[in-house]
Order: C-alpha cells, then sequence, then structure tokens
C-alpha cells in the first residue's frame, strides 16, 4: 500500500469516526477491547485514561491504585473540548505517567523526562501539589471571568454596532428628509415668485390690451364718419349739380380738417407708440443651473466610540495602585479672565481647547489652547447651565429655564437638535451613549440618544437647583448642594457611597483616573479632593490661591488638567501631580 493509499484510508477511518460521534457513537470500554470484548462504556478516567464499562468500573472503585480516580459519565466527557480531551496524564515520549512540574518550561513531566530534558531546571515542583484545588484556585477564576468578561465585551460591541447601523440608517432618513424639505422649500419659494412675476405680466398685458381696445373703438367712431362722407362725395359727384356740389364740398371740408388734425395728432403726442412687453429673468435665477453645481456636502466625521469595556482586573487594579491623596498636589499653568458674566459650566474638549458655559444671556466661550477666546457662540434658550462633550465638535447643553437639552455644532456654531426634559435640568454627563443629567425634584435622568431619545430615571430624588453630575467607569457621580453630600451611584440608581460635606454649598463634580473626587465648594472657595477607598478628604485649593469662587470644574484624564471656572467669568488651568500615578 502507497503513502497515497494510506493516507485516504486515514482520513476515510477519520470521517467514519466522526460521523459516528456525531451520531450519538457510543465508545467501548478501553479494558474490555484489550481481551476482545466489546462492551459499551458508562463512564471515563482522565487519570487512567480510559474509558469504562459497568463491570470495570466496580473493579476500578475498589482496586488500592485506582480506588482515588474520579470518574465522569460519558456525557460529561462528551461536553470537553477535543484538544481537553486529548490531554493524557502520561508522557506520549517516555510512555510513563507525569508526576512532576516544570516551572520554567510550563510542562509536566515524567521521571524519564527530569533526567534527560529537565535535568539542569531548577523550579520543579510535584503535580500533585500543583493541580490540586486549581478549579477553586484565583487563577482559574480569573481565566473564566477574563472569558465571561470578552463574551460581555463583544456582546456588547455586538449591540453596539447594530445601534451603530440603526443611526447611520435614521440619519440618511434624517437627511434625505432635510433635503426632501429644503427643496419643497424652493419650489415653493420659486413658485411663489414665478406666480407674483406672471401676475404682473397680465396686469401689464390687460392694460395694454385695454388701451388697444378703447382706442380702436374711437378710430371705428372716425373711420364710420369719413367712411359717411366719402360716400356723400361719391353721389354728389355724380347726381349733384355744379353749384351743389362746390357748396357741398366746402361744408364736407369744415369737417374733414378736425379729422386730419386729430390723426395728425396721434403721431405728434406718440398715441400710437407700441408698448413692447419684455421680461429681465434675474441672473441668479438664470445661473442656478450652472453655479450650483451640488445640494450640499455630506460630511463625514469620526467619534470616539462610547463602549465601556468591562475588565474587572484592570480595575482592580488601579484601584490596589497608591494614589492617596495625600500625594496630589496642582500646579497653576494658566490663567484666564473675562469668558462671561455668570459661568456655570465648563469642559475640556479633546482638542485640548476649553469651553465655557454662561448662564445669561445664554451662549459658549470657546477658548484656544492658549488661552484666548476662538468664538462666542449665543443660543437660542434663554438660559445654559451646564455642557458635556459628545464629540470633537459637538456639545450637549443644558438649560433650566427652557426646560430642555440643546446639541450644538460647535463649527457651525448653532443648534442641530433640542430635547424636551419636561423638568429643569442642571448638571451633564455622556455615558454609555445616553446624557445622564440632574431634573430638578426628579433626581438623576437620562436621556438614550440612540433609542428614539426616550428619558427615562436612573434614580429619584429630591435634586436640587444647581446640582452636577460625572461618571467614570460604570458609575455615576452627584454633587449636590441642598443634601451638602457627594454620592456615587452605579448606573442601576444602587447608592455606592456617600460623603457628607457639611456646611459646604457644592459646585462642579469631576473624577481622576483612580476614582478619586474632585468638587467645588462655592460658599468655601475651595476645590475638594475626595477618597473613596480612604473615606477621608483634603483641600487641593482655596481662596489664597485663586482669590475667585469656584463654579465648574472639569478634570481630563488624558492630560491629567484640572479646568476650573469662577461664576465671576475667570478661569484657572491646574496640572494634578501624583507622585505615584501614571
Amino acid at each position: 500500500m502507497n503513502y497515497t493509499s494510506k493516507m485516504l484510508q486515514t482520513l476515510l477511518s477519520y470521517f467514519r469516526f466522526k460521523n459516528k460521534e456525531t451520531a450519538g457513537y457510543k465508545s467501548v470500554c478501553g479494558i474490555c477491547d484489550l481481551r476482545n470484548l466489546s462492551k459499551p462504556s458508562v463512564v471515563w478516567c482522565s487519570e487512567c485514561y480510559e474509558h469504562l464499562c459497568k463491570t470495570c468500573v466496580d473493579h476500578h472503585k475498589f482496586s488500592r491504585a485506582t480506588k482515588h480516580h474520579k470518574t465522569i459519565t460519558n456525557v460529561e466527557y462528551n461536553k470537553l473540548s477535543p484538544f481537553t480531551k486529548n490531554i493524557k496524564p502520561f508522557c506520549e515520549e517516555h510512555e510513563d505517567k507525569y508526576q512532576m512540574y516544570c516551572q520554567n518550561h510550563e510542562s509536566p513531566c515524567c521521571r524519564k523526562c527530569l533526567l534527560t530534558d529537565h535535568r539542569n531546571c531548577k523550579d520543579i515542583h510535584p503535580l500533585e501539589n500543583i493541580v490540586q484545588n486549581v478549579k477553586s484556585s484565583s487563577a482559574f477564576e480569573d481565566l473564566e471571568k477574563s472569558l465571561e468578561e470578552m463574551m460581555k465585551n463583544i456582546t456588547q460591541i455586538q449591540e453596539n454596532r447594530l445601534r451603530y447601523l440603526f443611526s447611520i440608517q435614521k440619519s440618511k432618513v434624517d437627511i434625505e428628509n432635510e433635503i426632501q424639505h429644503i427643496r419643497l422649500q424652493i419650489n415653493k419659494h420659486l413658485d411663489q415668485v414665478q406666480n407674483k412675476l406672471i401676475m404682473q405680466l397680465n396686469t401689464e398685458e390687460n392694460k395694454v390690451v385695454e388701451e388697444i381696445e378703447t382706442f380702436t373703438e374711437l378710430l371705428k367712431g372716425k373711420e364710420k364718419e369719413i367712411g359717411e362722407l366719402l360716400t356723400n362725395v361719391q353721389h354728389i359727384k355724380t347726381c349733384a349739380s355744379d353749384l351743389q356740389v362746390f357748396l357741398s364740398m366746402k361744408q364736407i371740408e369744415k369737417t374733414v380738417v378736425p379729422c386730419e388734425q386729430y390723426i395728425q395728432s396721434l403721431f405728434k403726442d406718440r398715441t400710437l407708440e407700441q408698448t413692447i412687453i419684455s421680461c429681465s429673468i434675474n441672473n441668479k435665477i438664470k445661473k442656478i443651473s450652472t453655479r450650483i453645481q451640488s445640494f450640499g456636502k455630506i460630511k463625514i466625521s469620526k467619534q470616539e466610540c462610547n463602549i465601556s469595556l468591562v475588565n474587572e482586573r484592570e480595575k482592580q487594579a488601579q484601584i490596589m495602585v497608591d494614589v492617596s491623596i495625600d500625594n496630589c498636589t496642582l500646579k497653576l499653568i494658566q490663567k484666564m479672565n473675562n469668558f462671561g458674566s455668570k459661568v456655570t459650566g465648563c469642559t475640556i474638549l479633546p482638542s485640548g481647547k476649553k469651553l465655557f458655559c454662561n448662564f445669561s444671556p445664554a451662549r459658549l466661550i470657546l477658548v484656544s489652547v492658549d488661552g484666548l477666546i476662538e468664538k462666542t457662540i449665543s443660543l437660542e434658550t434663554t438660559s445654559a447651565f451646564d455642557v458635556t462633550p459628545l464629540d470633537q465638535d459637538t456639545v450637549a447643553v443644558t438649560s433650566p429655564v427652557d426646560s430642555c437639552i440643546t446639541i450644538v455644532d460647535l463649527c457651525r456654531q448653532d443648534a442641530i437638535r433640542t430635547f424636551k426634559t419636561h423638568d429643569s435640568c442642571f448638571g451633564i454627563t455622556i455615558h454609555d451613549g445616553h446624557l445622564v443629567f440632574c431634573a430638578l425634584n426628579k433626581g438623576l435622568q437620562k436621556l438614550d440618544l440612540q433609542n428614539d431619545n426616550k428619558i427615562t430615571n436612573v434614580v429619584t430624588f429630591e435634586c436640587s437647583d444647581e446640582s452636577y453630575v460625572t461618571s467614570w467607569h460604570d458609575q455615576l457621580y452627584l454633587a449636590d448642594a441642598k443634601m451638602k453630600a457627594v454620592v456615587c451611584f452605579n448606573t442601576e440608581g444602587e447608592v455606592k457611597w456617600k460623603f457628607e460635606l457639611e456646611e459646604t454649598i457644592l459646585g462642579g463634580i469631576s473624577v481622576d483616573c483612580h476614582g478619586n473626587v474632585m468638587v467645588a465648594s462655592r460658599n468655601t472657595a475651595n476645590i475638594i479632593l475626595i477618597s473613596p477607598s480612604e473615606a477621608r478628604y483634603k483641600h487641593l485649593l482655596g481662596w489664597d490661591d485663586i482669590q475667585d469662587s469656584p463654579q465648574a470644574i472639569d478634570y481630563d484624564k488624558h492630560t491629567k488638567s484640572l479646568l476650573i471656572s469662577c461664576i465671576s467669568g475667570s478661569a484657572f488651568l491646574f496640572t494634578v501631580k501624583k507622585n505615584k500615578c501614571s
């Protein structure tokens, strides 16, 4: 039998086996098979690496060498993956049982392996000690959790892509509707302009026609009069005597002279001038087909994915890092002045620029990296309290007086969309595709930007005015002036912890990269740093540092910078230094 025939026979045998396996094929007992007996197995022993029938199982249970072996049923065995089934408890090279484990090579070893491949290895331990309680070990739990987290993350990404697909389709429909709406407006306007011009044309035509008809009627009277005189002249010529002709001629001449004068006057006074009706089409209308080559421009922009990946191990590692608030200090890197009359919100954009929210008149002030005002965007709302970035060029702004949230395009400098919130809204943050905001007397609510823009409650409580909210990982942080406390909620609205700060009127709130909370105290002119893990706080700065009362703050986790805006319009940018924080 040649090599090709052997390969074909091997492949056929493999597929026969697979077909039997998938068709409910039952394995035979390995021990009985050696005795040329065919008995179906009922259990599998991984230590013996054998299938056992019911009779052999009984011997297996009472044999001194195998009575401590753990067996599993065939149903459980079939649940194992192929690579797990193929893991043998003995060395295939030396046909000896594994007894030791080499940490250096991460490999099980038999006695002969120790004398050959691992004779120079130092970190070798009994295999029994290595695998003992492995199913309840932290390493196995970490592996299981990692796989579960990856499944959650993949599911979350798939759901995000489905929402993303829906939003793209919705954007397409919205753009088509906008194009159609503008087209209808243009058509309506052109129809109105056209009808106005046609009406003017009809008016002018009717005026000229009326003049011509009036003049023609007058000419008909003259024509009739002259015709009668001409008939008389002809009759006189043939029938009257010379005397009659002479005297009649004199009489007719008296009538003809005025007629001749009338006809001459028609030329002299320009009565016979013709009115020519023409139309001078507006050049902008005439050039609309040549100058306007496109209806608009489709703008493609990228924004950061708002998926928060599940990674408990990373969170745990961050918590374990020494981030004592005693190690935190501030260094002033920029001071800015006169940005508004009542600044209540601020944020650091992804570009590094700063954006300030002026309460009244409602407007946004965009400040360059260098601290210079680039533009001021006036809003149509009565008020503007807080702002949070959605992407590089788009932000969401709350308006307590108008009870709405406005999405503003910073490039176009106008509102894209407005959502009614039913109640006065104050602090706002973006979290997992939702706009989470403080609703007066209602608590924390969220607006779903991806699914029908539905507003739902996160947690209900007596939320005061001028309250602020921020987020970090899967947690929401509230600074409420009425409570005089900072409260941490999970996304289900359950309180994780509450830190009371008596005799303070709290303002803006932000969280650093390790979960330490920064909050502004308006009445004491302090920035307070809270450590939830240490259950204590410290003052980062006070009146002596900025000579003003802070209202709103924002911490940029990428640049480790803290932006502080004061209600008077001044602002400060600090670098947050942590000796043991990367």
